[in-house]
């Protein structure tokens, strides 16, 4: 650890492992990743292996929010997750202990079991209206997750338009961006189920947050979750890749696909498309651009 930055957190580590606890002197930590000023550790503590989440004291609540939308997924009895071990502030950090998934292949049998266990998630009754107990963030994006009973309404002033909204504000979207977004929001009742069960949704579901474990389990990490479509999920699967045809067919042998099935994947995808081009920037205008002109030729 002799000259890394992360020696500098061994002390509020070593107060969080306490705290849960477990012995304050880990036996190795290891580096598993890093992502703005967020570090992800892995920690061996006498036999045990997990994983560190830390953020700066002032970001805590990023994690408290994803250890709430883990619990939120484990109590379904479904998928499965890294379960949250433990959370605090401790000195300058926000720390998030997790169970470290020992990483293996995943065969056809296992994705499409995953694909039956997504779909058992989306069939858990969650209440009448969309939204969740409170916002949390899409990556770093705040996503505002404030109850409604109207599914058009809430994509188009909670998902959507708060999309634009930042856009606008950084000061850098294409007039022809801005014009075929308000288009498709004018548009959302064509493009969507007006009232589609609420199911709990992993939210932010592409293939880095669903790690293939060595017991053949597909486990599922960093939710941004909410009540919603399930179809966002399968939207955002679809987004980058990463899932095989079979996970989709074991998952539409449990959950119908509607014939209108392309457009309203689309209308979600478009979120978070304008979600990375909030984060990374103009380089994904074209993208967004061209979903919108495809969505609004079937709208």
């Amino acid at each position: 650890m002799h000259g890394d930055p992360i020696v500098g957190l061994k002390d509020d580590l070593a107060s969080c492992l306490r705290d849960s606890g477990r012995s304050a002197e880990p036996r190795r930590i290891e580096v598993l990743g890093r992502s703005g000023e967020c570090s992800v550790l892995r920690v061996e503590v006498g036999d045990e292996q997990i994983v560190a989440k830390i953020v700066p004291a002032s970001s805590h609540a990023l994690l408290v929010q994803q250890r709430e939308g883990l619990e939120a997924m484990q109590v379904t009895g479904t998928v499965s997750v890294s379960r949250p071990l433990h959370d605090g502030i401790h000195g300058r950090s926000g720390i998030l202990l997790m169970e470290s998934i020992r990483s293996g292949t995943i065969d056809e049998a296992g994705w499409e079991r995953f694909g039956r266990e997504l779909a058992a998630l989306h069939d858990v009754e969650a209440g009448s209206a969309y939204g969740f107990a409170h916002d949390n963030h899409i990556g770093s994006t705040i996503q505002p997750n404030g109850w409604m009973d109207d599914w058009v309404r809430f994509n188009r002033e909670r998902r959507i338009g708060h999309m634009l909204d930042i856009l606008r504000s950084g000061g850098s979207l294409p007039a022809d961006l801005e014009y075929a977004v308000l288009g498709v929001m004018d548009a959302m009742d064509r493009l969507v189920p007006a009232r589609p069960v609420p199911s709990l949704i992993h939210g932010d579901l592409w293939s880095g947050n669903a790690i293939g474990a060595g017991d053949g389990r597909i486990v599922l990490i960093d939710p941004a979750c909410s009540h919603g479509d399930g179809l966002a999920d399968i939207a955002m699967m679809r987004l980058f890749g990463g899932f095989p045809e079979s996970c989709y067919r074991s998952y539409f042998s449990i959950r119908r696909a509607r014939e209108d099935l392309d457009q309203i994947i689309g209308t979600y995808q478009l979120y978070h498309v304008l979600n990375h081009a909030v984060i990374f920037g103009g380089g994904y205008h074209g993208q967004a651009l061209s979903l919108c002109r495809s969505l609004l030729d079937r709208a």
